[in-house]
């Protein structure tokens, strides 16, 4: 392989400023007459390599263009095999196999901000995660229970789609980190690869990662194991553990106050297959209070993130925020959407006597009813400028718009369903600025690794299948209840299941 010696392992705690970190090193190559081409940042989420070219282009006072090698892993591979969007499989692609076998996938892969190239279609799922991981597809099919038609129509869709690929000389994500792998030409010429977010990598991405490495003069290899909570999306948190190189712990958190500290302490003392670490809080003493149900916390004028562990425990609170009238976020989406904020924005500059472009008379027009608010066959709104501007008159007169200008947002925009119309009108009254982003935001332990608020509302509720993985796999459900505890900045609140299913090592 490569020279130990070169490689330096990097533990980031939580809120102990690893990107800082690393971008510190980033400073300190490029003083040694290195340019931004010689470095290569690597990250396993689109967020995380934003985070890190954003503020190095910031930092440095160049061109974000500059930092050609700041990229997610699969992006780096796509690049340096010369790949266009043309190349890549597409949702059209999978429902043309789905005819030819008979068989309905669902071609929805995720590559959001948590970074996980896992396809939600049973079958595809258990083919992706054979290939990243390295393990036998018969294997990895036989963890999953029952899918329809067994094995052997999971054999069948396996070599279809294999046989599909190769005739067409598509890629799917994975074929690009394998293909790269068997490609030493293409590898870049960098003197030096840092690694973010090392504990989230699969088996394949770690092949790249070694060969990468095989190529430069210096390494920094930078996670956290106790924080590596994507093991069931393929991540080899074992690799980065037993990884050659020097070590360094950053062992001052920036974030987490004195009695959060605590409480992740106790969580993660549970873990046992883990690097041993030891980090400090930050000054302040922090709050952590614990209650019987999240109604009873204070949400009003704060900034929150509400976490749990499973998108059902979640539902429930989203309920809760919509009978309350409550303003949120799930997942980054706000509980009104864009374009029914748009829609309203639309008519009330119409109705005001100002002008609107195409696509706020398209937001508008979506939700006005054929007949009522629009003329019949006038919504299409097809051979129009998009640069031109409608006041009210001129989609009047020109357009097929028939509700009077004296009509109200949720009179003239009719097929807002009844519920939504009240939800939004109860925040008006209540003062509230549907057209920021919301204070609250609300999300599954995984979707916020990452992220951090204020204060934060961590529900200890377990699914069925949740508490069976603490019994079963300790370890993982102990770092998914650590990365919650260790968001907050200032309040951590911690609230009761109302049944017996709960995780409870926070609170003993």
């Amino acid at each position: 392989m490569t020279s130990h010696s070169k490689i330096k392992k990097i533990y980031g705690p939580p809120g102990t400023g690893k990107t800082t970190y690393l971008l510190n090193i980033v400073e300190e190559e490029l003083e040694k007459n290195l340019t931004p081409e010689d470095v290569a940042f690597v990250a396993y989420t689109k967020k995380a390599a934003s985070e890190a070219i954003s503020r190095a282009a910031h930092k440095f006072k160049l061109d974000q263009k500059d930092f050609k090698y700041f990229r997610t892993i699969h992006s780096l591979a796509f690049q340096c095999l010369g790949l266009s969007t043309n190349d890549v499989l597409k949702p059209k692609h999978y429902i043309e196999i789905s005819d030819a076998l008979k068989v309905d996938l669902a071609p929805k892969d995720i590559h959001d901000d948590d970074g996980n190239f896992i396809q939600q279609d049973p079958y595809l799922k258990i083919i992706d995660l054979s290939r990243i991981t390295g393990v036998g597809l018969y294997e990895t099919f036989s963890k999953f229970g029952h899918i329809v038609g067994g094995w052997r129509k999971l054999e069948q869709i396996a070599e279809y789609l294999k046989e599909f690929k190769k005739n067409r000389k598509l890629y799917d994500f994975t074929d690009m980190l394998l293909e790269f792998n068997l490609r030493p030409d293409i590898w870049p010429d960098i003197e030096v690869i840092i690694v973010d977010e090392a504990q989230d990598l699969s088996l394949v991405q770690w092949q790249v990662i070694t060969n990468l490495i095989s190529k430069c003069k210096r390494a920094y290899i930078a996670g956290d194991d106790d924080q590596a909570i994507f093991k069931w999306a393929g991540a080899d948190v074992n690799t980065f553990q037993s990884y050659p190189g020097t070590s360094v712990v950053l062992n001052k958190s920036y974030r987490i106050p004195k009695s959060h500290h605590f409480v992740a302490s106790k969580i993660v003392r549970k873990i046992r297959d883990r690097v041993e670490k030891e980090w400090e809080a930050k000054d302040e003493e922090g709050k952590v209070v614990t209650v019987y149900s999240h109604e009873a916390i204070p949400y009003k004028d704060k900034q929150w993130l509400v976490l749990a562990r499973t998108k059902y425990i979640l539902n429930k609170v989203e309920k809760f925020f919509l009978e309350q009238g409550y303003y949120y976020a799930r997942f980054g989406q706000s509980s009104i959407a864009d374009k029914l904020k748009h829609a309203i924005a639309s008519w009330n500059k119409i109705s005001e006597g100002e002008s609107v472009g195409l696509d706020g008379v398209k937001a508008m027009y979506e939700y006005m009813s054929s007949g009522i608010g629009v003329q019949r066959n006038y919504k299409n709104l097809k051979n129009l400028d998009d640069k031109e501007k409608f006041d009210y008159e001129k989609l009047m007169f020109q357009h097929g718009l028939l509700i009077q200008k004296t009509a109200t947002w949720y009179q003239a925009l009719d097929k807002i369903p009844y519920g939504k119309v009240m939800y939004v009108r109860q925040l008006m009254k209540r003062g509230i600025n549907i057209w920021q982003k919301p204070q609250i935001e609300i999300s599954t332990i995984h979707g916020a690794k990452g992220g951090e608020a204020d204060n934060v509302v961590l529900l200890l509720d377990l699914s069925r299948k949740s508490e069976e993985a603490l019994i079963s796999n300790p370890d993982d459900e102990h770092r998914v209840f650590y990365v919650g505890a260790t968001r907050a900045r200032k309040e951590l609140w911690l609230v009761r299941s109302e049944t017996d299913r709960e995780y409870l090592e926070v609170i003993r």
